[in-house]
């Protein structure tokens, strides 16, 4: 005590690849500001480095997953012939 900012971004973003929510993490990081203000330290939740790594968790947070390239229509007439009753495809 005092945490180092460095150590305070490291915490966050592993935290953050454990799939928790910046909702969460801020939480955390609240937590983190009460405890050294309590102490008498400065905080390390605010500062530039702590800023930047929530940032780009925010930034990250909820896009929607890769996804796969449609079929195109010969993969689609293949489909279509091996299933139990044949489909017409115009």
């Amino acid at each position: 005590m005092p945490a180092e900012p460095e150590t305070v971004a490291m915490f966050v973003a592993s935290q953050a690849a454990r799939g928790l929510s910046p909702s969460t993490l801020m939480r955390r990081l609240a937590a983190i500001r009460l405890v050294h203000l309590g102490a008498g330290h400065p905080s390390p939740h605010n500062t530039i480095q702590v800023t930047e790594v929530m940032c780009g968790i925010r930034r990250d947070w909820g896009k929607p997953p890769d996804r796969k390239a449609p079929a195109v229509d010969e993969e689609i007439k293949k489909m279509a012939d091996s299933g139990p009753d044949r489909i017409i495809v115009a």
